[in-house]
């Protein structure tokens, strides 16, 4: 990854705090790296090559977070960060001022090409070791401009340094990729086709990468409701509706998806409270939908059809749940569930 760079005017840069840069590194789906059918898998570990090392050089990136999420492809974008050298390897000048420095640049993997640089910086003597000099730098560029030439989806840059005329052996170089993706590969939309009425359901984007890469709209019966990448809602009465999703991605394109839901309503019945090792029975229920009804059960029992006999394998204080899709003629599913809990003082099952 070693560069040959051309000298420039030495300037002392200090570090910007950075605006507008979305998000950090979690495991929910409204989080880089998640939430879509692939997930964000390069290493976002800072690495340099051997005379870095030899010499204690220490690099250290403030900003931007990493994956790199790029919510449109326009966005400028602050790179920030500082490095560290040892006094053994700083050199002076006539007057005793140190005269080392750095080049900071923001690079487009691919093929090394600018994306926007930092002229060098000073290293100074670090307020909090004497031991230590440090130099800081920051810089803005729109890396969404710049995807992989291949699949023209991926956005791979890195913070690259490297520190010129210094006492050192070689010529030490450090980066920092800070991968992100967008994509063209339509979505999905996750989520039950049908809802009990008066209870809430929640619906989210399934994009092929992840969620926060793009921005959001959502409407019902044609109506904006919501910017998040997730949305929830509750119909208070029977009927068939729409739920509509925009995804915008990071090179301002989008890509809508239309469910039709159906409110109606479900339920199981029977036992909350059984005693342990016995067997009892519950049903489904379904109302205000297209006749006949389908049912499922799944979790701790598994049976096709409206009634259900399961004899339980649990300890006294332990609990099972029963989980029910409902299907309509028409084919609108309900999921509900039920937490039955165990206990020796439970009534007996009814025959």
């Amino acid at each position: 990854m070693s560069r040959d760079r051309l000298p420039r005017l030495a300037v002392l840069s200090a570090v910007l705090v950075a605006a507008g840069i979305v998000g950090v590194a979690c495991n929910d789906v409204t989080t880089p790296g998640h939430g879509g059918r692939n997930t964000e898998h390069r290493d976002c570990t800072p690495d340099y090559n051997s005379p870095w090392g030899d010499n204690n050089f220490g690099l250290t990136v403030t900003a931007p977070p990493c994956p790199l999420v790029i919510a449109y492809a326009t966005d400028w974008v602050t790179y920030a960060g500082s490095e560290t050298a040892p006094s053994n390897v700083i050199e002076f000048n006539a007057y005793g001022d140190p005269e080392t420095y750095s080049d900071a640049e923001v690079v487009k993997e691919a093929d090394w090409s600018s994306i926007a640089s930092e002229p060098f910086v000073y290293f100074v003597r670090s307020p909090s070791d004497s031991s230590l000099y440090l130099a800081q730098f920051s810089m803005t560029g729109t890396p969404g401009l710049y995807p992989d030439p291949d699949t023209l989806t991926k956005m791979y840059d890195s913070l690259d340094t490297q520190v010129a005329s210094a006492n050192t052996l070689g010529t030490p170089h450090a980066w920092k990729l800070l991968p992100g993706r967008i994509s063209s590969v339509s979505q999905d939309l996750l989520g039950s086709t049908g809802v009990n009425e008066g209870a809430s359901a929640t619906w989210r984007s399934y994009p092929d990468w992840d969620t926060t890469a793009y921005k959001y709209k959502w409407f019902v019966d044609g109506s904006e409701v919501s910017d998040a990448a997730t949305y929830t809602t509750s119909f208070g009465s029977a009927g068939t509706h729409t739920i509509a999703n925009v995804a915008i991605r990071g090179d301002n394109t989008s890509d809508s998806v239309v469910m039709s839901i159906k409110a109606f309503a479900a339920a199981i019945n029977g036992p909350t409270r059984v005693r342990p090792f016995v067997e009892c029975s519950w049903y489904g229920s379904a109302s205000d939908g297209s006749s006949p009804y389908s049912y499922q059960w799944t979790g701790a029992a598994q049976h096709t059809g409206q009634y259900l006999t399961f004899e339980n394998g649990s300890n006294n204080g332990e609990e099972f749940t029963l989980t029910l899709y409902i299907t309509d003629h028409d084919g609108y599913k309900i999921g509900i569930s039920r937490n039955v809990q165990v206990s020796s003082s439970a009534p007996i099952c009814p025959d």
